[in-house]
């Protein structure tokens, strides 16, 4: 398998792009058949939702 490098990182600050709303990476949650991330596991104010990664925009790095 692919080494993973292009993963979002937990506790990552990131913003949903289809309504704005922020949220902090919790961990991958599916990834496609080619080893890339599908969907990550996203806290926000509202508890746990799982993001589209193309919907998942990084908003700070540390």
């Amino acid at each position: 398998m692919k080494e993973r490098t292009n993963e979002l990182t937990r506790g990552t600050r990131v913003i949903n792009t289809a309504d704005g709303e922020p949220g902090t990476i919790e961990g991958v949650s599916t990834y496609r058949r080619g080893g890339r991330v599908w969907s990550y596991a996203v806290v926000t104010t509202y508890g746990h939702e799982v993001w589209d990664a193309s919907e998942t925009l990084v908003i700070e790095q540390e």
